[in-house]
């Protein structure tokens, strides 16, 4: 495979987050940089900056985006990439999905996002989800279900 020099990289986490059996997930906004991507529905999370600890990146990112303070982060379940051209500029994005847990269900957006809702997986086909969220999710009510895990 032959590398791409005019590509930005970028590493990402998500957060699955879960409360008694119910996942966020969140709309996006329409503004400068989401790649038209509002109106999509997606996972809270997003990149990790240069040095950052990752489990440091996916708090900030959760906090930065729901208003979230405290998440307890449980196991990784998913890794997928995407290569969106945002402003111009093909990127590759590499993301870690990591099921997280919360008490807090008070919401606080900021303007990335317009609109959430806290769902049931089985019923993630009502919302226009972003890939791989869908994957995400599915698998996310699987183990679930054989874990005994809400």
């Amino acid at each position: 495979m032959s590398r791409k020099p005019n590509i930005v990289q970028r590493i990402s986490m998500k957060a699955v987050l879960a409360h008694k059996g119910k996942v966020l997930i969140l709309r996006k906004a329409k503004y400068d940089g989401n790649g038209g991507r509002e109106g999509k529905w997606n996972l809270p999370g997003g990149r990790i900056e240069v040095g950052e600890h990752w489990q440091e990146a996916l708090k900030r990112e959760v906090l930065e985006e729901t208003g979230i303070a405290e998440i307890n982060i449980e196991y990784p379940i998913y890794i997928g990439e995407w290569h969106p051209v945002i402003s111009g500029v093909e990127n590759q994005i590499i993301c870690t999905f990591v099921v997280c847990s919360t008490r807090q269900t008070d919401v606080t957006l900021n303007h990335e996002h317009d609109k959430f809702a806290w769902i049931k997986p089985d019923k993630r086909q009502d919302y226009e989800l972003l890939d791989p969220e869908w994957d995400v999710i599915d698998r996310f009510a699987s183990w679930s279900t054989k874990l005994n895990i809400s």
